[in-house]
């Protein structure tokens, strides 16, 4: 447990150094998976924003307001991986969302 604190401390101050994506503004249970693609060896998704906007999203972008990092993309889902704050702690814990494209 106490390594996960760490590993999350360590992540949340690495966030802390970069610019903001665009889909960072929404939560991130207001953002819908529309589809994914695979070109070569990559893939994608395409996101729609609560704002009307179709972004395209890779692995390693960010999107929703807990610091969610794209960490996988397969086929109709976007694995997210957040960080949440505690509400009783001053303490960050990781959580891993899944976004499913709907058909």
């Amino acid at each position: 447990m106490i390594w996960l604190v760490l590993c999350a401390l360590l992540m949340r101050s690495a966030y802390a150094a970069r610019d903001e994506f665009a889909l960072e503004r929404f939560e991130i249970e207001k953002l819908e998976v529309k589809r994914t693609i695979t070109r070569g060896d990559c893939r994608f998704a395409y996101v729609k924003a609560p704002d009307g906007a179709l972004y395209l999203l890779s692995v390693g972008d960010y999107i929703g307001k807990n610091d969610g990092l794209v960490v996988k993309i397969e086929s109709d889902v976007v694995l997210v991986r957040e960080l949440i704050r505690a509400k009783d702690r001053n303490e960050w814990i990781p959580r891993e969302t899944r976004l499913e494209a709907k058909r």
